[in-house]
């Protein structure tokens, strides 16, 4: 099964191992990025309403903890971690779809100026 994680982890393997990447094959890597990026935001807000509900519970089984307590418990919660993570990871997505556009464009220059 293909997921931007595989994906990923392919292209950091090349540029780890200095393989030169065609930008064919950065521009397939990146539709496929793209597509598979719903997945990513969907879990993603899955968990920030988890979270919600976390914080949401704290508050109305404690009226009068303070806000940062609350705010405190929330950062300390494992899903905080997994948000933080997950925003990083679609980021980065983002940014190389952004970069293998860029990278066509490139080579499509170098292709009409030779």
């Amino acid at each position: 099964m293909i997921t931007t994680d595989t994906i990923i982890e392919q292209i950091k393997t090349w540029v780890e191992e200095h393989k030169p990447i065609p930008p064919g094959l950065w521009v397939d890597a990146s539709m496929k990025i793209n597509v598979l990026l719903g997945n990513e935001t969907d879990e993603l807000a899955k968990k920030e309403f988890l979270l919600a509900e976390y914080a949401s519970k704290l508050a109305l089984e404690s009226p009068t903890m303070p806000v940062a307590k609350i705010k405190l418990a929330c950062a300390s919660n494992p899903l905080y971690q997994e948000i933080a993570l997950l925003k990083s990871k679609i980021r980065r997505c983002e940014e190389m779809v952004r970069l293998s556009k860029l990278r066509a464009r490139m080579s499509d220059e170098e292709y009409k100026n030779q």
